[in-house]
């Protein structure tokens, strides 16, 4: 399918690795360009919060953790225990996302989130890998149940997660806005 964004201009944050860079390479293959004058698709990715529990949590924790916007987590639909502070900033990203699609949708721009889960990361291999520690098994064990726990069986590839956002980035996706798109071969088992 041609997405037709040869020719449009995009910058994604955080391109230099993981889900960045997969977005990166997917929007440049669909004929995208990097460069400035104009600007027309916008991932805003820049990784996670740090790990902590929003009690614990300190300023210099909460600052980066309310700064991170657009490619979020599926923490969104589904809370995990710890680490919260996760949880807590990327909803409020979502209801940001919600309200500025609304302000900005009859100037014909549009306003996604992308949550991944379980997309084969360097942030998820280094939770995998610090729940390896706490359960008293190898990291392998741990990315083998974590690839268990999705209902088909396996990790996602960061560029199964830049095919959506290629996907959201072009005209082909004009109708989707103020929506929150989860990416994460069916870990999440919320309905909504």
């Amino acid at each position: 399918m041609d997405l037709e964004l040869r020719d449009r201009v995009a910058i994604v944050g955080g391109a230099s690795e993981g889900l960045g860079r997969a977005c990166a390479e997917v929007l440049a293959e669909e004929g995208c360009h990097a460069r400035f004058g104009r600007l027309d698709v916008l991932v805003s990715n820049s990784g996670g919060p740090p790990q902590a529990r929003v009690r614990s949590a300190t300023d210099e924790q909460w600052e980066p953790a309310v700064q991170r916007p657009h490619i979020l987590a599926g923490t969104v639909y589904q809370p995990i225990p710890n680490p919260d502070l996760s949880g807590v900033t990327r909803t409020g990203v979502v209801a940001f996302a919600k309200t500025l699609a609304d302000e900005v949708g009859r100037d014909g721009i549009l306003v996604n989130n992308v949550c991944p889960g379980s997309i084969r990361s360097e942030r998820m291999l280094s939770n995998v890998g610090a729940r390896a520690r706490q359960l008293g098994i190898t990291p392998e064990e741990a990315l083998a149940q974590r690839a268990q726990e999705t209902a088909v069986g396996r990790l996602g590839e960061p560029r199964e997660l830049a095919y959506l956002v290629a996907f959201l980035a072009s005209g082909k996706s004009c109708y989707i806005t103020g929506t929150t798109i989860l990416v994460d071969g069916g870990l999440v088992r919320s309905i909504l």
